[in-house]
């Protein structure tokens, strides 16, 4: 299993200019229908060094969450269960959970069959110095009654200091501050940042670091196509988020 990992570097004066900030990271999904998808705060770091190390591995759990859902509001999820590719988690009535191995192949799936409309998604695990490594939500999704979601991992953050301290789980829309986006791959699985609160990011040349401008819309950011085929049929206007 696949460790990636990354290293911030800051100096004694954005240390200080960064205190009441949060350090917040958002993740990749590959979703066949990603312009339903919205972004949630995967984790965040309060407490600021000369160089924070953040790293997780290519693991994730599926989640289904029930209730409303608006921007700027937590996902705490219902229920949650560790899947591997090629299975097949499916919320069944009477709240149950059950994994087969009858899922898109190299991908996660996720149906419901629990009666109503639920929220989906993805959950992995990132280690900071603050916390252990902890699934926390990556993404959720509108998931309607006897729909079937195929989501693949996706090995690329968003890393922003936000002035706005949130909630791990937080759909979020847009990151309103300066970000830097990091793209891994398996030939890359650790990339080194540095950030200054003068001059921003510093992707220190390299191809895979990109600097984003204020107002970076992260569903178009993070939540891009995959050609693994899923059927979603149905009208999803009533569980949009507003």
């Amino acid at each position: 299993m696949t460790t990636y990992s990354v290293t911030i570097r800051l100096d004694a004066a954005s240390i200080a200019a960064l205190q009441g900030h949060q350090l917040q990271v958002f993740k990749g999904v590959k979703a066949c229908d990603p312009d339903q998808g919205v972004s949630t705060v995967w984790a965040t770091v309060d407490r600021f060094y000369h160089l924070i190390h953040l790293s997780w591995r290519s693991e994730c759990h599926g989640f289904f969450h029930v209730g409303s859902l608006h921007d700027d509001d937590a996902v705490v999820p219902t229920w949650t269960e560790p899947v591997q590719p090629g299975e097949l988690l499916t919320l069944e009535k009477g709240a149950q959970l059950t994994r087969t191995v009858t899922g898109a192949r190299d991908a996660y799936t996720l149906l419901n069959r629990v009666g109503q409309p639920v929220w989906s998604g993805l959950m992995s695990a990132m280690r900071t110095y603050q916390q252990g490594a902890r699934p926390s939500p990556l993404c959720v999704f509108p998931h309607r009654d006897g729909d079937t979601r195929v989501l693949e991992s996706y090995e690329k953050i968003v890393l922003v200091f936000s002035p706005q301290k949130r909630a791990v789980g937080t759909a979020v829309k847009q990151c309103i501050a300066r970000s830097v986006s990091l793209h891994f791959f398996s030939s890359i699985t650790h990339i080194s940042v540095d950030y200054s609160h003068q001059r921003g990011w510093d992707t220190l040349g390299n191809p895979v670091a990109k600097r984003n401008g204020m107002n970076l819309l992260l569903a178009p950011e993070l939540i891009v196509p995959s050609f693994t085929q899923g059927v979603f049929p149905g009208d999803l206007e009533s569980l949009t988020l507003h």
